[in-house]
């Protein structure tokens, strides 16, 4: 086989390869948005109890119940971990999105090159 043929036959499958390569890592990124919706539908979830047990003590306190401070404190610390687990969740699918998008573009830059 001829030097030329085979450094050309090389190239194409390191090429090939690549291109693999970064078709798996937009799978992975594809999955991991996936995954991240989910985890956003579960906070919601979470959410919508939060704001349903505020409600039904803001109730109470309007039919002269007054919440106890253990209640007011659990509550508290049941937002702040939400709220920092939103955060978390936000930021994750923002460096996914980004890395997604980092991806997408190297796989059509060598597309566009093959």
């Amino acid at each position: 086989m001829e030097p030329n043929l085979m450094v050309r036959q090389d190239t194409q499958l390191s090429t090939n390869n690549r291109q693999r390569a970064l078709i798996a890592e937009c799978q992975a990124f594809e999955r991991r948005w996936a995954e991240l919706h989910e985890e956003a539908l579960r906070l919601d979830q979470a959410w919508q109890l939060l704001l349903s047990t505020l409600s039904s003590r803001v109730d109470a306190k309007r039919n002269g119940q007054p919440p106890s401070w253990a209640d007011g404190a659990l509550l508290f610390f049941d937002l702040d971990k939400h709220a920092e687990r939103t955060s978390s969740l936000a930021l994750e699918a923002l460096q996914t999105c980004h890395r997604y998008a980092q991806a997408l573009q190297q796989a059509m830059d060598g597309l566009a090159d093959g």
